[in-house]
């Protein structure tokens, strides 16, 4: 496993400040690199809370998406500290993780992209397994957040 670095201004523990009080944030990232490490290093830099990351490396993002929830999911049941908060990237099925966790803490998801509205090539068909595990995904989470408005309506327009 290969963690995604520390900001060079928060520490170790991400962008916790002294007269700041936060969250202690365990943030599961199945493909740890490109825009997702760069989405990440930013909410660490600009957050009031501290985040821990268990990431992967950014590879084989069709066999992260089938198997990192279970493999995050591990991970997490043995981190410490508890988290208050589970954040997971959305790269993975986090029905999975959160089974394989069982940790008793809110569970968010960050949807960088899904694959229910990911434009395809013409003629390409939509993989059903990858749609399911985003639908999955949605209906495991307590909440939801989208990298922007277009997404979270694509997404919205393709679940109807």
């Amino acid at each position: 496993m290969r963690s995604i670095p520390p900001p060079t201004d928060g520490g170790p523990r991400g962008g916790a400040r002294p007269g700041r009080p936060g969250l202690r944030v365990l943030f599961l990232e199945p493909f740890g690199g490109g825009s997702h490490a760069r989405f990440l290093d930013g909410w660490r830099r600009h957050s009031r809370h501290a985040i821990d990351v268990l990431a992967l490396p950014d590879e084989r993002w069709r066999w992260r998406m089938r198997t990192a929830g279970w493999i995050l999911g591990t991970r997490a049941a043995r981190h410490r500290p508890r988290p208050d908060v589970v954040v997971a990237s959305g790269l993975m099925d986090l029905a999975h993780a959160r089974l394989a966790a069982g940790l008793d803490a809110p569970w968010g998801l960050y949807l960088h992209e899904n694959q229910l509205s990911y434009p395809r090539a013409p003629g390409e068909p939509l993989d059903r397994g990858f749609a399911t595990a985003h639908l999955s995904s949605v209906l495991a989470a307590d909440a939801i957040a989208f990298n922007s408005r277009h997404h979270r309506g694509a997404m919205r327009d393709a679940m109807a």
